[in-house]
């Protein structure tokens, strides 16, 4: 199996979303597996790689999103991307409902494989199910995402206000 199989059965493991396209104010930087940044690279794009981040500070956009906040590479999005909405703890705060939500266990071992199915070598960056967990536990880290919801939420409050 090439690593883009091992990728798409990963991504084949989540839950569907009818995603309405709000959250793109949410959308920063964010790690991902290598092959998933190569492939989004041979797409036209280029995405920095992030580690996992050791203080929170605020991100920049994302470099996908397009001058209307769409996502120019949404069929190719990495995990992290995939489990937003889906997952216990990522949960869509503009009512976009899944088929059913993943535990946030389930959504970490996603993380995990899709970084090594996506050719990280164990201990080079890949997300283990461990650091992931550490990470989600971490009051800054909780704080920085409720922040990044909210700071959401109110940008898109504030452009529906202009139309």
């Amino acid at each position: 199996m090439t690593p883009d199989e091992r990728l798409e059965a990963i991504y084949d493991q989540i839950p569907g979303i009818d995603c309405q396209g709000f959250c793109r104010t949410t959308c920063t930087q964010i790690a991902m597996s290598k092959r998933e940044h190569e492939r989004i690279a041979e797409a036209g794009v280029e995405i920095a790689i992030h580690e996992i981040p050791v203080r929170f500070v605020e991100p920049d956009p994302c470099a996908a999103l397009t001058i209307f906040g769409q996502c120019r590479v949404y069929g190719l999005r990495p995990t992290v991307c995939r489990l937003w909405g889906v997952t216990e703890g990522m949960e869509c705060p503009y009512g976009c409902v899944p088929e059913r939500y993943l535990t946030r266990d389930e959504g970490l071992e996603l993380i995990a494989k899709a970084d090594l199915a996506g050719g990280e070598a164990a201990g080079e960056r890949a997300l283990t199910i461990t650091k992931a967990r550490k990470m989600m536990k971490d009051p800054r880290f909780q704080a920085y995402r409720d922040e990044s919801i909210r700071v959401g939420r109110e940008g898109d409050r504030e452009k529906a206000r202009r139309r």
